[in-house]
């Protein structure tokens, strides 16, 4: 069986030939999740889900594998909290915390390892999904969206914890049936999204295709179905590439500032 592409080498593939884009008309996320949220407002809204049942997190050891839904935004807080303070024991404390600088020009730390989550199901045109987040630190988003920021205090030395999700996907849990309601999936995708093109512009035309993927985009978002008979999946994914570059840009000012009062070039 040839491997389906990810998203992320079907974009990478658009960066390397300059593809132009396909933008869609809307390119949230899916249901009421938002680009902003951190992996706390995404645990609430997943239990928010009347249909979910399930909810893993894995990351801390007292989530790990475990169906978290009973827990609690406190219980999520607590274990990510001995998450970073694992991570900040002797020579890890480096590795796993890096340096940011904020808005104001001050600098702090911030947590570089992320946690993940998956609940199940929800159930789109009577097919039972896998709903999985996968998170990442995003040090551009001290600038944009500090206030989601979770702040760890750590012997008296604050630690970030910018958990923003790059990604969301949907997988079918039942493949026997996702392939009999496929087309009604089908419809509903092509009516979001009217147009979805794969990396060499040829537009999707409506039917399952196991050897491609099509998207669209909208800046640093993007769609990516993959109509595959069985398993036909989706993905949301965020490219944080105008963050990053907001990020870097600040960060560079910041430094060259504090620079000046060193600079040495008239001695040239």
């Amino acid at each position: 069986m040839i491997k389906r592409f990810s998203i992320i080498a079907v974009l990478g593939v658009i960066f390397v030939f300059n593809y132009n884009s396909v933008y869609a008309t809307s390119l949230s996320p899916y249901g009421k999740f938002e680009w902003s949220d951190n992996i706390v407002d995404v645990f609430r809204k997943l239990k928010e889900l009347k249909t979910i049942k399930e909810i893993s997190i894995d990351g801390p050891d007292n989530f790990d594998r475990v169906n978290a839904i009973e827990k609690s935004e406190d219980d999520l807080k607590a274990g990510i909290t001995d998450f970073v303070a694992k991570g900040a024991k002797g020579w890890r404390f480096s590795e796993y915390n890096k340096e940011v600088i904020l808005k104001d020009g001050k600098k702090s730390l911030y947590h570089v390892r992320a946690i993940n989550l998956k609940a199940q199901p929800i159930i789109l045109v009577g097919i039972p999904y896998r709903i999985s987040f996968k998170f990442a630190q995003v040090p551009g988003y001290v600038l944009t969206n500090y206030d989601k920021a979770i702040k760890i205090d750590l012997n008296g030395k604050e630690i970030l914890f910018l958990s923003q999700f790059t990604t969301i996907k949907l997988t079918p849990l039942d493949n026997e049936l996702a392939e009999a309601f496929h087309q009604k999936l089908f419809d509903v995708i092509r009516k979001k999204y009217p147009v979805l093109k794969d990396v060499f512009g040829h537009e999707w035309d409506g039917k399952p295709n196991s050897m491609a993927s099509y998207y669209s985009e909208d800046g640093d978002y993007s769609f990516g179905f993959f109509p595959d008979k069985q398993e036909p999946e989706m993905e949301y994914a965020n490219s944080f590439k105008s963050v990053e570059e907001m990020y870097n840009k600040h960060k560079n000012n910041i430094l060259s500032q504090e620079n000046k009062n060193s600079d040495s070039s008239s001695e040239l």
